[in-house]
């Protein structure tokens, strides 16, 4: 409820007076006279230890209930839990919980509100989007973007690498260099021997010897022949060449492995069929941003979001990414990126979600120009991943290791890296054979 002024007039000046009341610790009633009316804050209400009802919805890292070891006492924290605590300290409050709350326990921010309504909570411990000013009852508490926090992209396993290398563009290649110096070299011997085969100019062992580096045998006519002997020494560069090529592209891959495609955009989410992680409740919006969604509850959420799962995104406003960001600064890779292309809002509005006839806006408001104007909001803010690890929510353990375990850096090649490498064998020593028995056949019934 909030405080009520009436005015009382009469003939005599001197008499013109007002009258207020207060609602804590009892209702009030005062007359003042407007003589000695100050345009200056009031004090806060003294609750005389009277207790001050709150409900926390324990969305990290805003809010979070966990038990003191010491004390064996319910602990409030969190930026907005410690200003709740502060404002029951000014209005000498004593904070208590509801008897239904369990530690650990994720409400929406809906669903607080709406117990605020049915049951005898004094204040919400929760922020929610004030998205309309009807919304507003006291002064906006945070500022933040809320965008999507995008895995970071794997590197390829190693048995990938070779298939990368032998790619069409790069095979193509090597078949055109290699047709090239058997169509000459056929050719040469056509001319000046007198006998040419097809199936020398498709599998030149002088050619196919020479890229790879390799030795063989010159014939007497070749000794003779300038034009010859420059194309020999062209081919053993070109062999040169490439094999440095290979083998520096190789090396570079083997101990650098590349990454797959990063998506930072809505669409590059759809392209690489990344799911988003949201709340069942938050559904509506989730298909605003129209991408694929992985409905769940609020605690199943926050466990996979906390975890770092990477087999999702996950929307989370920069409050919360400054808190993961921290963390994955303990393990050895990074997990996660904000992306700032793919947000559901920027410069978002949150505030406390009151009641129409709550009486505690306006301290609220106060409280909160107090704390911003002396960087007390700061210090809590800074202190989130203190009060997440005192409440055992935070893992020192390094996460990186048991979410990417196919990430292997100087490591020894095992057999399943040599996996495309042993399926190419196979298949080419088998196409040998075929041409092999084709060859006989050939020569005995032909």
């Amino acid at each position: 409820m909030q405080q009520v002024m009436a005015l009382q007039w009469k003939e005599d000046k001197d008499l013109l007076s007002y009258f207020t009341y207060s609602p804590q610790p009892h209702f009030i009633l005062e007359q003042h006279s407007l003589r000695n009316f100050s345009k200056k804050d009031r004090q806060y209400i003294n609750m005389q230890a009277h207790p001050l009802i709150v409900m926390p919805d324990q969305w990290h890292p805003r809010s979070m209930v966990y038990v003191d070891k010491r004390t064996g006492e319910l602990l409030l924290r969190g930026s907005v839990g410690r200003f709740v605590e502060l404002l029951a300290w000014k209005l000498n409050a004593t904070m208590n919980f509801p008897p239904s709350i369990r530690p650990g326990q994720v409400l929406h921010p809906n669903g607080v509100l709406r117990l605020s309504q049915e049951l005898p909570i004094d204040i919400p411990v929760s922020m929610t989007l004030a998205s309309q000013p009807e919304h507003i009852r006291s002064y906006p508490f945070e500022l933040t973007h809320i965008c999507l926090m995008i895995p970071l992209s794997q590197q390829l396993p190693l048995r990938e690498i070779y298939r990368l290398l032998a790619n069409v563009q790069n095979i193509l290649i090597a078949l055109a260099i290699l047709y090239g110096y058997g169509f000459f070299l056929s050719l040469h011997e056509y001319f000046s021997v007198g006998i040419g085969s097809w199936v020398d100019f498709l599998l030149n062992d002088r050619a196919f010897r020479g890229l790879l580096g390799q030795s063989f045998h010159l014939s007497l006519s070749s000794c003779r022949s300038v034009s010859l002997k420059a194309v020999y020494f062209s081919l053993s560069i070109m062999g040169l060449y490439l094999s440095c090529i290979y083998e520096a592209a190789l090396g570079t891959m083997l101990t650098h492995p590349p990454k797959r495609f990063q998506p930072r955009t809505v669409n590059d989410l759809r392209e690489v069929g990344l799911r988003m992680a949201i709340n069942e409740v938050d559904v509506a919006i989730g298909m605003e941003m129209d991408v694929p969604l992985h409905r769940v509850n609020g605690s199943e959420f926050t466990r996979l979001r906390d975890g770092f799962n990477i087999s999702h995104v996950y929307l989370a406003s920069r409050l919360h990414w400054t808190l993961f960001n921290q963390q994955q600064k303990y393990f050895e890779k990074e997990l996660f990126l904000y992306s700032m292309d793919a947000c559901l809002s920027t410069l978002t509005l949150m505030t406390f979600p009151l009641t129409e006839d709550s009486w505690f806006a306006e301290p609220i408001t106060r409280l909160n120009f107090a704390v911003r104007a002396n960087g007390i909001y700061q210090y809590y803010v800074g202190m989130h991943f203190h009060d997440m690890a005192s409440a055992g929510l935070v893992s020192f353990k390094d996460l990186s290791q048991s979410q990417r375990p196919g990430d292997r850096h100087g490591v020894t090649l095992n057999l399943d890296d040599l996996k495309w490498i042993s399926y190419a064998y196979v298949v080419l020593l088998m196409f040998a054979f075929l041409v092999l028995a084709l060859e006989i056949m050939w020569k005995r019934f032909a």
